[in-house]
């Protein structure tokens, strides 16, 4: 079925008319249905109720602000202003539209009471708080309100009007309602069990359990010099131990989003290596520059992996193919963390009163 979005178009009258018929044919080409105030000419309470009416029906509102704040009402703002608070209580869709440089524009166009050119500011730093853009010339802002509009409706899709004859019969209705309602509550079960760990894992090290990894580094003793007597090296392993939720947090915010394995990994050998050294440095009296290598063995790796995924923190997300430079394609997982992942690292990391 096709559907047509009614959208309310807000703005001064006699200084925008220009304007207004360049977001009007715009709207008409996208087969939107255009209501403004010029269909309301009289500015009081009957005729402000009718606007709130036609604001309630619409689907998306816009409203375009050039140099002038607008005839005002009861409580001392401009109709357009109200109109578009009115929007904002009813959380409708509003694109927001202005005029990048008003001083610019002719004085017929521009403020002159300094109440109303103060009350203007106010108003355009409001609806810069929201979705906006700036716009010069009339053609320019027909253009930007077509493709904008085009994105809201895709980013936000609205009810919309449909002719009476593409109308479903009532007893399909039902039936569509049932089953809307019915994923709808197999999405949130399915998003509630994603957000809880997973059934078992409470047998599992976790939290402040420790895994230990043997760490090799690689390097040579110095004479009385302080040069190597041989050329000899000597590989000493030492044992460090990490909470799982220390080597969980070396990683979780990059997998925030999509991160391939190689980084995950390097981010455990940066730790895990620093440690190392110095756990090393403190109990012998090697050098920095005596260390030739410092190395963990990958299966030492994959154990952590396995565990952060046992512990439903993480998720494979994608299987890439990758062609390093001179070698041959090859695939690498990319991890993410899981709806649960993301609520443990947020009850980490929030900062506490």
């Amino acid at each position: 079925m096709e559907k047509k979005y009614q959208v309310f178009v807000s703005s001064t009258y006699e200084d925008l008319k220009e304007e207004r018929q360049e977001i009007i044919q715009a709207l008409l080409e996208l087969r939107a249905i255009p209501v403004g105030m010029e269909l309301f000419p009289a500015a009081n309470e009957a005729q402000w109720s009718l606007i709130k009416r036609a604001i309630d029906d619409c689907d998306y509102y816009i409203v375009v602000i050039g140099g002038r704040y607008g005839s005002l009402g009861p409580d001392g703002l401009s109709y357009t202003e109200m109109e578009y608070r009115y929007a904002l209580d009813k959380e409708k869709p509003i694109l927001g539209f202005i005029h990048e440089a008003p001083t610019q524009l002719s004085m017929a166009r521009h403020e002159q009471d300094p109440d109303k050119q103060n009350k203007l500011n106010i108003f355009r730093e409001l609806v810069k708080t929201r979705m906006c853009q700036m716009w010069t010339t009339p053609e320019n802002l027909g253009g930007k309100v077509s493709r904008s509009l085009i994105n809201l409706i895709r980013d936000y899709p609205a009810i919309g009007w449909i002719r009476g004859d593409q109308v479903i019969g009532e007893d399909a209705a039902k039936e569509m309602l049932r089953l809307r309602n019915r994923i709808d509550e197999l999405e949130e079960n399915i998003s509630f069990l994603e957000s809880k760990p997973p059934e078992g894992s409470q047998k599992l090290k976790q939290g402040n359990d420790e895994l230990t990894f043997d760490i090799t580094i690689t390097h040579y003793e110095a004479g009385k010099s302080g040069y190597a007597r041989e050329t000899a090296f000597y590989d000493t392993i030492v044992p460090i131990p990490v909470t799982i939720n220390e080597l969980f947090l070396t990683i979780a915010t990059s997998l925030l989003s999509e991160c391939p394995q190689p980084v995950v990994y390097r981010k455990f050998r940066d730790i895990l290596y620093s440690r190392a050294k110095i756990l090393f440095f403190e109990q012998s009296s090697t050098t920095e520059r005596q260390v030739k290598t410092t190395h963990i063995e990958l299966f030492q790796l994959d154990k952590v992996i396995i565990q952060l995924k046992a512990l439903g923190l993480i998720d494979v997300v994608a299987q890439r193919k990758v062609i390093p430079a001179g070698q041959n394609e090859k695939s690498e997982q990319h991890w993410k963390l899981s709806l649960y992942g993301e609520r443990v690292m947020t009850q980490m990391l929030a900062m506490k009163k």
